[in-house]
């Protein structure tokens, strides 16, 4: 289980400690707002306390908060829970913009950020959605890329 957001000075990253004692680096600032609404819940640390938590991967984005693509691959993906691993979402393919209107509305697009295609592999390949039947999604959980900044508290 995750217990808490840290960076320190010499850090230009922000990382998630786990219970274990390790931790995951967020790959960038719209992914971590995927997980967060404020920076205000990241601790400092020193660069020398940071180096006592082995770095064990990356964060994804959340799972049912955005879709995602890569510049170099025409596809939108929703991000599914992955029951085997809560930190590597399933990558479900959302074969029609037809099927992405039913699913997330008329302004599905704005639900969608860009991933290095260095970080696809990180993903797992879930199955393809060819209809609205073959996906279960919470809206109220979704997020655009324009929330994707720090809320103001």
């Amino acid at each position: 289980n995750a217990t808490k957001f840290i960076t320190a000075p010499g850090a230009s990253a922000v990382y998630l400690i786990f219970d274990d004692g390790t931790r995951r680096v967020f790959m960038d600032e719209r992914t971590y707002f995927t997980w967060s609404d404020t920076f205000t819940v990241v601790e400092e640390v020193s660069d020398l306390e940071l180096q006592d938590y082995p770095l064990v991967g990356i964060m994804l984005p959340k799972d049912n908060v955005v879709l995602v693509k890569i510049q170099s691959v025409p596809k939108t993906y929703f991000l599914e829970t992955n029951p085997d691993d809560p930190y590597k979402p399933n990558l479900r393919w959302v074969m029609e913009e037809e099927v992405a209107i039913d699913l997330f509305g008329t302004d599905w697009a704005d639900f969608v950020i860009d991933v290095s295609p260095a970080f696809f592999p990180y993903f797992e390949e879930g199955s393809n959605v060819s209809n609205e039947a073959a996906l279960e999604i919470n809206r109220e959980l979704m997020k655009k890329r324009t929330e994707l900044v720090e809320s103001e508290e």
